[in-house]
């Protein structure tokens, strides 16, 4: 079991592995080596917590280690910790993206088949979300959002792979009333779609008194 360690002796630690990185790689900058570093004990810090089922936490100290340093083991851990929060999507495209690249690097590796079979374990069951918009609602202007995030219209009807959730559909245009739907996309629903229907004039302002 790890010890639980004070935030001074974590940051001891940090410093005295950046200093044996740039020591080893002379070559690297003193900023790549923190950042090599600082990766290194966000993932230390996930694996513990997945080991002691906390995944909740773990998840978002694997992404920010990823983003420091793209480690194959990161991400495979990444779409374990995904996959047991029940975020089936995002754990899939975390895998299938380990397989792509694993098929290029390493196709005979352990990791490689894992991964791809993994990804292709998931494919089977994804919950998948469809927003349709009708002819009649798409004029000049049409912006349609899922919780912000904007829905090109390559992918109007098309069924997107997605978590289990709530999430807010939104249409806006110029001159129309914004138009909203919530929905909760439950585990095992496998298909849901939404159809954005004719957007409703902004009503006319009312003319000014004499």
């Amino acid at each position: 079991q790890r010890a639980t360690m004070t935030t001074t002796v974590k940051r001891t630690i940090a410093t005295s592995c950046v200093a044996l990185i740039t020591t080893l790689l002379p070559g690297l900058s003193w900023a790549a080596a923190q950042d090599a570093a600082t990766a290194e004990a966000l993932f230390q810090d996930a694996r513990g917590l997945m080991e002691n089922g906390n995944f909740k936490e773990a998840c978002p100290k694997l992404e920010e280690s990823r983003k420091l340093d793209p480690a194959m083991g990161t991400l495979l851990y990444l779409g374990e910790c995904y996959e047991n929060l029940g975020k089936t999507a995002s754990a899939w495209a975390v895998f299938q993206t380990a397989a792509d690249q694993l098929a290029r690097e390493a196709p005979k590796s352990a990791r490689a088949k894992q991964a791809a079979a993994r990804a292709k374990a998931l494919a089977a069951n994804l919950l998948k979300l469809t927003v349709t918009v009708a002819q009649e609602a798409r004029v000049p202007g049409l912006q349609v959002t899922r919780d912000g995030a904007e829905i090109g219209e390559a992918t109007w009807g098309v069924a997107m792979p997605i978590d289990p959730g709530e999430y807010t559909i939104t249409a806006r245009a110029p001159g129309k009333q914004k138009w909203v739907q919530k929905l909760t996309v439950a585990p095992g629903a496998k298909a849901t779609t939404v159809t954005i229907e004719r957007l409703s004039d902004e009503p006319k302002a009312a003319p000014l008194a004499h």
